[in-house]
């Protein structure tokens, strides 16, 4: 699925980690289960999406301005 995003969006800068190998990013991030998309906003706040859908679902969630905005308060 990531594959396809890249494809549609190849200015989004993306990279994949083998969280098995690497523990530590795993408690960095505050990761609680894979896959896991996180998603590093320009005001530095990490989104973590869990949940991708399909395709479009996950294009429309990486193309919505409100993931690129501020920390949202839940």
């Amino acid at each position: 699925m990531l594959n396809v995003v890249r494809e549609l969006m190849p200015e989004l800068p993306m990279t994949a980690a083998n969280l098995n190998v690497m523990p530590d990013m795993a408690q960095t991030f505050q990761i609680e289960s894979v896959p896991c998309l996180l998603v590093k906003r320009p005001d530095g706040y990490v989104e973590k999406l869990y949940r991708f859908g399909s395709v479009p679902e996950l294009l429309e969630r990486l193309r919505s301005p409100r993931l690129w905005r501020g920390k949202q308060t839940p």
